[in-house]
């Protein structure tokens, strides 16, 4: 939990042979692994040569076809690859099919009625495009990450609540830039919060730059079958691997809310204030998780990259590992934007224009 003042504002890939575990399952040895929603299952994909990534995102701790149980593969080492589910990559199922669940604002009454945050609160809806409900508190006012994460009873902010602390809340110049960046049709957003050391957040930034850029160029999505129904894509930027990298400063304070939502329920005291930590971000606004900066590595990036860009084997958000960012954007109205502005020339639909007939004269 947080407080918050008023004033506070090409080489060939080293690809293993050995089966790959998500970087986010209980298998991998750092307690963050499981993220802050308990997602213990296992990924495990077909040599990368082959280009055909089948990320085990699994429902219910089973896989789809309920025969083997993740827990034995792992104990095994069987490099069983996931074929169940469809071929978009994770990254852009979860753009497509995944709206951004809603924070909750707690705060007693008299705070909701009170002008002008009262015409703002009154009008969420998800036309606003913010992710935020509000609902009377006898509490104090409190912040909340949505209800079916892990961790989300404990508020992720209270304070006193004004014009300019709601701003604070819902917005900042970061969390614009993670926007524009997915619009543009980023696969996933790497950002690297700050902290310490200032050779050790450059070394940090750019071991980042360099293999990012190096996977950006090696790996490939799945194909996509343009007859099957469960593969077709929704309005959006065009689907590309392209990755990117997003420093901020743990010392910033306009983006003190940014940061503790990174963190993730956890909380900020999970990660040494003197060290940087790494968490990404994917789809609405999706933190798969947020790591310290000790398990920064190339085999880590690698990791993580090839989860988001491997086909999603479970389409259930809920069971799926992260949280997301409350972040002010209308995504339906924005991903039709960026999807007409992607469309190659003479790509679009005909249309049909209807001439109305001349008035005839005699």
């Amino acid at each position: 939990m947080r407080t918050n003042p008023e004033n506070a504002p090409v080489a060939h890939p080293a690809w293993r042979d050995k089966p790959a575990v998500s970087p986010i399952s209980e298998s991998a040895d750092h307690p963050r692994d499981t993220g802050a929603n308990g997602f213990n299952g296992l990924r495990v994909w077909k040599p990368a040569i082959q280009q055909t990534w089948k990320s085990a995102v699994l429902c219910g701790g089973l896989w789809k076809s309920g025969a083997v149980a993740p827990a034995l593969i792992l104990l095994l080492g069987l490099g069983v690859p996931a074929a169940f589910g469809c071929d978009i990559p994770v990254f852009r199922y979860a753009l497509d099919h995944w709206p951004a669940d809603p924070f909750r604002l707690e705060a007693p009454r008299a705070v909701l009625a009170a002008e002008p945050l009262a015409t703002d609160l009154r009008n969420l809806s998800s036309g606003s495009g913010l992710n935020l409900e509000a609902a009377v508190g006898t509490n104090g006012t409190r912040l909340f990450f949505p209800f079916h994460v892990k961790g989300s009873e404990k508020p992720e902010w209270e304070g006193k609540l004004s014009p300019a602390i709601y701003h604070h809340l819902t917005d900042s110049p970061a969390r614009q830039s993670v926007i524009k960046h997915i619009l543009n049709g980023d696969s996933a957003v790497w950002v690297l919060v700050e902290g310490g050391s200032a050779a050790v957040n450059e070394a940090d930034a750019h071991l980042l730059t360099d293999r990012l850029k190096f996977l950006e160029a090696a790996t490939g999505l799945p194909r996509l079958d343009p007859n099957d129904p469960d593969s077709q894509l929704g309005p959006g930027p065009q689907l590309k691997v392209q990755l990117s990298l997003l420093r901020v400063k743990r010392s910033d304070t306009n983006e003190v809310e940014l940061i503790s939502q990174l963190a993730g329920p956890a909380g900020l005291s999970a990660y040494p204030a003197d060290q940087p930590f790494v968490a990404v971000v994917f789809g609405r606004g999706r933190v798969l998780g947020a790591w310290p900066q000790e398990r920064l590595n190339d085999d880590f990036i690698e990791e993580v990259t090839h989860f988001l860009l491997g086909s999603c084997s479970c389409e259930v958000k809920a069971q799926n590992p992260g949280w997301d960012l409350l972040l002010s954007v209308d995504w339906d109205d924005a991903l039709q934007k960026a999807g007409a502005a992607s469309a190659p020339a003479g790509s679009l639909k005909a249309q049909t224009l209807v001439i109305q007939p001349r008035e005839e004269f005699p």
